[in-house]
């Protein structure tokens, strides 16, 4: 497992080790041991760690990225030494060609992007002109140039775009040249450990904009409980997935709550149980892991149907639009 058990995402990571930890218990039939590094979200850890992993552990499988950035750094590693990786959460489009060897279990980032601009087009006609503030790494580069894309195809203008470097705290020179911009909307694009100053930066300027933001950094259970009165009236898309209730039962009884983040422990569960069913008939045969990945169809997880497409994206994840409405989540489209 190589995710990040500290610093940024260090929620989604830890989350993730769980969901594993969980999944373990039940095998039986399988002797198998799991190796726990941490890439602290940063790139060079994570080359660090896989490196470790495949040279001196001799692994055949590493399973738990998150960050887009670390995901693509390590894919070529994976890919030259035909070891199987498999992503929980890392979403930039670029990971859908980042080898046959890397699959996903988060859908890509276009996907979120162009709900986002179709709800827009459909449902908000006084916008015509939206302004972009995103995090400069794969995930917010991606995320951005995909808004932009479809924004231009469904008839809106980009206004201004501004970009801020991971661990960033002030984000005022942004900000300025955005409250000058004629634009009704403001797409913010960012990770979590940014999210809580850049949006009370945000209220401070009395930005009279839309805001639209990533779902998975809106409900996150950190940064929403600081955060709520900060980000009213954002509007933003998430997976519409239900989790089995047995599986939120053993978190509770393991760990004494959900944990960090239910849906990325649940993600984690079944990406692992998925490779679990592969390694009974393949052994530590890669190419026959690979094969059998991409073969997965409407398999039954506690997080719902899993698909793996020709790419190795989990695919046909329902989404819903929510909005923060008097410091509380509504769902604003069936």
């Amino acid at each position: 497992m190589v995710t990040p058990l500290t610093g940024e995402l260090s929620s989604w990571g830890n989350a993730i080790r769980k969901g594993l930890e969980i999944a373990r218990e039940k095998i039986k039939d399988i002797k198998l041991t799991i190796i726990f590094e941490d890439s602290k979200c940063e790139p060079k850890e994570a080359v660090s760690a896989v490196q470790k992993l495949i040279n001196v552990d001799k692994v055949k499988i590493i399973i738990g990225t998150v960050c887009s950035s670390e995901t693509l750094a390590i894919a070529p590693i994976t890919e030259a030494n035909s070891v199987i990786l498999m992503s929980i959460g890392a979403s930039s489009p670029k990971i859908t060609y980042a080898g046959d060897y890397v699959f996903r279990m988060w859908p890509s980032d276009v996907y979120e992007a162009g709900l986002l601009v179709d709800y827009i087009s459909k449902n908000l006609p006084g916008i015509k002109k939206i302004d972009v503030l995103y995090i400069n790494n794969d995930f917010g580069m991606h995320f951005k140039d995909a808004v932009i894309k479809f924004s231009k195809d469904s008839g809106l203008n980009i206004g201004t775009v501004e970009s801020f470097n991971p661990g960033s705290s002030d984000f005022k020179p942004q900000l300025t040249k955005i409250k000058q911009s004629d634009s009704n909307a403001l797409f913010v694009i960012t990770y979590t450990d940014e999210a809580y100053a850049l949006f009370k930066q945000i209220r401070e300027f009395n930005l009279e904009k839309q805001l639209f933001a990533p779902g998975w950094v809106i409900e996150d259970k950190n940064f929403l409980e600081k955060s709520k009165e900060l980000i009213n009236g954002v509007i933003f898309a998430v997976p519409n997935v239900q989790i089995n209730e047995n599986f939120r039962n053993k978190m509770v009884s393991k760990y004494g709550s959900e944990g960090e983040n239910l849906l990325v422990s649940g993600l984690a569960y079944d990406g692992f149980n998925i490779i679990i069913e592969s390694l009974k008939t393949c052994g530590e045969k890669t190419s026959c892991i690979r094969d059998k990945l991409y073969n997965t169809k409407d398999y039954n997880g506690v997080t719902g149907s899993v698909t793996f497409d020709d790419n190795g994206d989990i695919i046909n994840r329902p989404y819903v639009i929510k909005k923060v409405i008097n410091s509380a989540i509504e769902e604003i489209t069936k």
